[in-house]
């Protein structure tokens, strides 16, 4: 009988590929589960012993008729599940088949059809092993691809956000009759300006601020719900029960509105 080693083929790096083997070591290709290959794995053993027997039997009368019993349904068992090196399976069938056919011309005995077949392996298993190597670096360059983007898109958005801001602050100082390029401008846009900072400080504040009650709110349920299933348990009666605390409020800043009034190169401006 020979070695059933199609189990191994995708599997193993050429460095674990030596002579036949009774305990096949089994490893997953990139981005597949071991279950289907253990499927495929199945499926390609069984198929080897069904050809084996059918050779043994007298029912398949050459090497070759038993390699290509073989070879078809291995490809069907690892194109079910996806197998993505497709034409490596297929070049092992090919190569197989070509051993085969040295033995059924008494070109080599099966002993060293194993020791062909091995070699066979090892090239194959390392080329496995490049094209994983590939998809990897592949992939880590698409992530640092995207990233790259992403903060580039990020950079862009603030400068037009800048610009918009920028845009929008000169109107409104051009709607109090301010004269651009004047001193009395430059004070509108920079009282402007520090007046979105202060109302963007206290959004954050205000966001913080309700993160804050948020937090203190699950905890308070956490704590009631905890002292529920205590009672529900019947423990009220040996436990002091523990009842939740009031969530603590925190103060809530009013909004910062600033009004400005301009007449010709002055200009007065109001926050309250």
């Amino acid at each position: 009988m020979k070695c059933h080693y199609i189990v191994l083929l995708m599997m193993m790096t050429a460095s674990s590929l030596s002579g036949c083997q009774n305990n096949q070591q089994v490893i997953t290709t990139p981005h597949r589960l071991i279950d289907p290959i253990d499927q495929a794995d199945a499926a390609a053993i069984a198929a080897e012993k069904e050809c084996d027997a059918r050779l043994l039997s007298g029912e398949l009368t050459t090497h070759v008729e038993a390699q290509e019993c073989t070879n078809a349904k291995i490809i069907e068992a690892f194109k079910q599940i996806d197998y993505p090196y497709m034409d490596l399976i297929e070049l092992y069938t090919t190569k197989a088949t070509k051993v085969a056919k040295r033995i059924d011309k008494n070109e080599i005995t099966e002993a060293q059809s194993q020791i062909e077949l091995s070699k066979i392996f090892q090239d194959i298993g390392t080329e496995v092993t490049k094209r994983n190597i590939a998809v990897e670096k592949a992939e880590a360059d698409r992530a640092q691809k995207y990233a790259t983007d992403r903060i580039r898109e990020e950079e862009a958005q603030r400068e037009r956000i800048k610009k918009d801001q920028l845009n929008a602050d000169k109107a409104k100082c051009d709607s109090y009759d301010i004269k651009r390029g004047t001193d009395a401008f430059s004070s509108c846009l920079i009282q402007l300006d520090q007046a979105r900072r202060q109302q963007q400080m206290f959004d954050a504040q205000q966001e913080q601020q309700q993160q804050m009650l948020d937090a203190q709110q699950q905890q308070a349920a956490q704590a009631q719900r905890a002292a529920n299933a205590a009672a529900a348990l019947g423990y009220l009666n040996s436990h002091p029960v523990f009842t939740p605390q009031q969530p603590y409020m925190v103060p809530v800043n009013r909004p910062i509105n600033t009004n400005c009034t301009g007449a010709g190169n002055s200009l007065n401006c109001t926050s309250y």
